[in-house]
């Protein structure tokens, strides 16, 4: 995998690339290019930095050029083979082995059109000379990450919002309602960016810049309307005769938080992260350049546990509300979420359960995974910041109801597909594998494999309390039933423990006292709220104050490289 940077119509777009460039150097570290191409119509600069997969020759570097077009490029297509024996028999001849260059030629003989053929994950962005215009493009489903900048008459652009905030920071401001965004969900939806004009070109879309200043935006592709892990895993690997290498994740929390918050490039604030980075580079370190995951799986066929919960929700209100109200609303309220020092996670399901049972179907969904009711984040934030909130959940029930879909699980998958999946997993996975130089490929994150998973009906996904069912019926033709169907697995952090203990001296003296309380951005009293409940233990307040504590090094962080609050 590889990260690309480039301006497009700016005066200083050379100093410009080499920063871009060199802020994103993980992401390759075998070789490094540059490219400029100036006359009467168009100024392009391009930076690249490669991560050898295929084709591991100096021919095969980037940014490549030929025949008049020049291509940066960050992806895998997996099935450029295919394409380039098709493209040959049209006569066309190929100079390297790379996935890189035919790209570069199906764009030449089928223009936009050929982003339909592309199996895999990729972005990129194409000069021609001839047209003088450029184009940029990101994969269906928004597996490589493409952000841009509109400055002056042209365009800057690159894989990580980090290079264009080395690059133009003092230009910058940061956007407040992405971050009002960011603590409702822990993380930030496609549609929001925390830097101010910053933008990310959207899934399955693509970008055309032309020397008249005009740029365009046209979708190419739409997510269609249609016990212990280790147990498992040491027995798939003597099954199939793989080597297992097992690796203890006990990381120096305090040290490592900064890291995290810079390599996640914006306020996501999921400690699974950390498991991605770690795991990334033991694997790096052992001389592996390229491991799979599984991402993916559980948006497309009903596999999280919010799903199963929100059908179970629609039947408990077949339940009598005297029963509802009288009987198990105050018997949970009573639960404490601890007890002698050890979390009480039944107690903790059960009250966050009874946070969205009784709403209706796109209300249920949204607080099933977010962390606040939109009232009790507007008494959070300052009053000035209030408004925000009520704009971030329009979009959600905007983007919920934006299809014909005739069942719930289906529609809540789409919608995991739309933001869950690019906003957080894909995200984070991009960031923290490519912090250790590693590509992670995501195979059910596929066109042809979406249009499958939605035209399967929801009770097909979700049976008898079983997510993903659907799908562990397929796998009963590879794996032994218990492994297929065991229990689902959570992919996160010892958080409470970290929040109860580690960090304990990190939240007093970073966040309680920190500049989102002293800019106002947050209120003192009900910071002060959540980490009482959280060290009394009347409530599960860890992800709050986990993702508050991320927010508070990104702000400072982003203000120390000259962003504007």
């Amino acid at each position: 995998m590889c990260g690309i940077a480039g301006c497009y119509q700016q005066a200083d777009g050379q100093r410009l690339v080499d920063i871009m460039t060199d802020r994103i150097a993980h992401r390759g570290p075998d070789a490094a290019g540059f490219w400029k191409h100036e006359d009467g119509r168009a100024a392009v600069h391009l930076g690249h930095r490669r991560l050898s997969i295929i084709d591991l020759s100096t021919a095969a570097d980037q940014p490549l050029s030929k025949d008049g077009l020049t291509l940066v490029y960050n992806g895998e297509l997996y099935n450029y083979r295919t394409l380039r024996a098709e493209l040959v028999v049209r006569g066309v001849r190929f100079v390297t082995e790379s996935d890189t260059e035919v790209v570069l030629e199906a764009w030449r003989y089928w223009g936009p059109e050929a982003l339909l053929r592309f199996r895999g994950m990729f972005a990129f962005a194409l000069f021609d000379e001839r047209t003088g215009e450029m184009v940029l493009v990101r994969d269906p489903l928004g597996i490589k990450p493409l952000y841009y900048l509109h400055r002056g008459d042209g365009v800057i652009f690159a894989s990580e919002l980090k290079a264009l905030v080395a690059a133009v920071g003092s230009e910058l401001r940061m956007e407040p309602g992405a971050l009002v965004a960011s603590m409702l969900y822990y993380w930030l939806p496609e549609q929001r960016c925390a830097i101010d004009g910053v933008q990310k070109l959207p899934g399955g879309s693509w970008a055309r810049l032309r020397p008249d200043g005009t740029f365009s935006v046209q979708s190419y592709w739409r997510a269609s309307d249609v016990p212990d892990d280790a147990v498992y895993a040491r027995k798939v690997a003597a099954g199939f005769g793989v080597r297992l290498h097992e690796i203890e994740i006990s990381p120096d929390i305090v040290d490592l938080l900064p890291r995290i918050v810079d390599v996640l490039d914006e306020p996501i604030g999921d400690p699974a992260a950390i498991n991605t980075l770690l795991m990334c580079q033991a694997a790096r370190e052992r001389g592996v350049k390229v491991i799979l995951s599984g991402m993916g799986a559980d948006e497309l066929f009903g596999g999280y546990r919010k799903h199963l919960a929100c059908v179970l929700a629609s039947q408990y209100h077949r339940l009598p509300a005297g029963v509802r109200h009288g009987v198990v609303q105050p018997a949970v309220d009573r639960l404490p979420v601890s007890a002698a020092g050890r979390g009480l996670r039944y107690a903790r399901w059960a009250k966050r359960f009874l946070t969205f049972a009784e709403l209706p179907e796109e209300p249920r969904f949204r607080r099933s995974y977010t962390l606040y009711d939109p009232s009790e984040l507007a008494a959070l934030i300052s009053p000035d910041l209030a408004c925000h909130v009520e704009q971030v959940i329009e979009e959600h029930s905007d983007i919920y109801h934006d299809n014909s879909l005739q069942d719930e699980v289906n529609r809540m998958c789409l919608a995991d597909t739309r933001m869950f999946l690019p906003g957080l997993n894909l995200n984070y996975t991009d960031r923290a594998s490519m912090a250790a130089s590693v590509e992670v490929r995501v195979p059910f994150v596929d066109p042809v494999v979406a249009q499958a998973a939605f035209s399967i009906d929801g009770g097909a996904k979700i049976r008898r309390r079983q997510g993903k069912v659907a799908l562990k019926q397929a796998a009963e033709s590879w794996l032994p039933h218990e492994i297929a169907y065991r229990p689902k697995a959570s992919f996160s952090a010892p958080l409470r423990a970290w929040v109860r203990g580690d960090l304990q001296e990190v939240i007093n003296d970073v966040l309680a006292g920190g500049e989102l309380v002293q800019s106002g951005m947050i209120r003192q009293g009900g910071l002060q709220r959540l980490i009482q409940e959280e060290n009394d233990g009347r409530e599960d307040r860890s992800k709050q104050i986990w993702q508050l504590l991320t927010l508070e090094l990104w702000y400072r962080h982003a203000k120390s490289l000259g962003v504007a609050a």
